[in-house]
């Protein structure tokens, strides 16, 4: 009768084991899951600033040689082009942190309460 229990003993205790090792994996891969979520957003917003700017530049470049050649007067035309970039920066900055802000929030609330 002793080696019955002894079996069964054995038995639960690799299957406890096993148990705690599939959630150990489980949450590693709801951890991954998660976290792979937010890299690939913050890389998607990342390159799209960034392009953005790159965009921006070009664009207050041309804006430059137009004023340039419209005041007659290269200083004059990219210091109006520079002032025009710093007001859009500016401006950018402020609207893109109040976006940022709802839309971390927004997703952690989203995840926080997710029901799958």
């Amino acid at each position: 009768m002793s080696t019955k229990l002894e079996d069964r003993y054995v038995e639960a205790k690799a299957a406890a084991k096993l148990y705690a090792e599939t959630e150990a994996d489980l949450i590693k891969l709801k951890l991954v899951k998660g976290t792979t979520r937010y890299i690939g957003k913050f890389i998607a917003t990342t390159l799209t600033i960034l392009l953005g700017f790159v965009s921006l530049i070009i664009l207050l470049m041309a804006l430059g040689f137009a004023l340039a050649e419209y005041f007659q007067s290269a200083s004059l035309g990219f210091l109006c082009s520079g002032g025009i970039g710093l007001f859009i920066t500016l401006l950018a900055s402020m609207l893109l942190r109040k976006i940022l802000n709802r839309s971390i929030i927004q997703g952690i609330l989203k995840e926080l309460y997710d029901a799958s």
